[in-house]
């Protein structure tokens, strides 16, 4: 850990002052609300190519911002209107950003599939449009909405358009993350052993959730959706009488979900309903070149993240192009959640802090 510090000190000392001034500042009030009257917020309409778009602005009110994000929201009922995300998007905005925070609907009703990520690109869009002419703009995906914000960014109309990605507890491999969340298993590479902890025990449900309009069966879509909302009320819940009901789809995906066999999911996987798994594929960024992602994306996950595992962001990393990812791994971070950091998880805040604001003083400049 000595090495580590030593490391950072000498990384901060060869950085701008200023910025790392403002760092500082920035990090110190990271885990507090934002006081009233620091920043602004405007709900918005706007049209890209036809498709109607909502959103919340935010901006500084007593200072100019230098360059815009898009904040795309999480898997959350409250979707833009969550409080944690709405706290996130006044700190950005606190830090001199053009804040714009899109709703899209499917991650309100807990889904995720691809069209998100044109909804995605047409908030960069309209957010490029209320700023400075030619400015880039940021993007920053939490948790399973880091897959289409991914996607977005690989969308053609965006190419030039986006000057960083900040990704916080996401994914890259859709088997990976469903392993994880069924069994507890997950790996550094696949010709490693497994390693285990305990998965939070609603995942496997949002999931069922979010591709639940994928099953066929009419009966089974609402046993199943019975079957999840029974269980993120209640984890314990019994639900063996609703489950004996099933027919043959929803008894794949019960397979799949009561699974604790590592070894075994690629199999349940293929048995599952044909529409589920090409949803799942056109999420899954491990089907997808990223080779042309040539732009910084900064990976921020906790080593204790019980939803998605901390290895599907080194993944992630591995699969950009050389030099186009920085990882920043974190002790005390659940999922989305900072607790109270650690030293280590200090110092790796305020490098990644001090990233984002050389990103968005790049973007500023001429």
């Amino acid at each position: 850990m000595l090495i580590f510090i030593s490391l950072i000190a000498v990384a901060l000392a060869a950085c701008s002052p200023q910025r790392t001034e403002e760092s500082f500042e920035v990090l110190s009030r990271l885990r507090e609300p934002v006081p009233a009257g620091v920043v602004e917020r405007e709900a918005i309409t706007y049209e890209v190519s036809g498709r109607a778009g909502q959103a919340y602005l935010y901006r500084p009110a007593e200072r100019s911002w230098l360059a815009p994000v898009v904040l795309v929201p999480g898997v959350a009922p409250r979707g833009r209107d969550d409080p944690r995300l709405a706290n996130f998007a006044q700190q950005m905005a606190a830090a001199r950003f053009l804040v714009l925070v899109p709703e899209i609907e499917n991650l309100r009703r807990l889904q995720v599939g691809p069209a998100d990520a044109v909804a995605i690109a047409d908030a960069v869009v309209e957010a490029e449009r209320r700023s400075k002419s030619g400015m880039p703009v940021g993007l920053v995906g939490i948790s399973y909405a880091v897959g289409p914000t991914v996607l977005a960014a690989l969308d053609a109309r965006l190419e030039g358009r986006v000057s960083f990605i900040l990704s916080i507890g996401g994914y890259y491999s859709s088997p990976a993350v469903i392993t994880f969340f069924t069994t507890g298993a997950y790996r550094e590479a696949e010709d490693e052993e497994w390693a285990w902890m305990e998965p939070n025990p609603k995942g496997k449900w949002v999931f069922v959730l979010s591709n639940i309009d994928e099953v066929e069966s009419p009966e089974d879509r609402e046993l199943l959706r019975a079957m999840s909302e029974t269980k993120l009320s209640n984890v314990n819940a019994e639900i063996n009488g609703l489950a004996a009901r099933l027919g043959p789809e929803g008894q794949s995906i019960l397979a799949l979900l009561e699974n604790r066999d590592p070894d075994r999911v690629p199999e349940l996987l293929q048995a599952l309903p044909a529409g589920l798994r090409n949803r799942m594929n056109a999420l899954d960024l491990a089907r997808r070149d990223l080779s042309g992602l040539e732009l910084p994306v900064l990976l921020l996950h906790g080593r204790n993240d019980a939803i998605i595992p901390y290895t599907e962001s080194l993944a992630l990393k591995d699969a950009l192009p050389p030099g186009g990812g920085d990882l920043y791994l974190l002790d005390n971070f659940s999922h989305v959640e900072l607790e109270e950091p650690s030293l280590e998880d200090t110092l790796t805040l305020l490098s990644l802090v001090y990233s984002v604001l050389r990103e968005r003083d790049e973007a500023a400049e001429p």
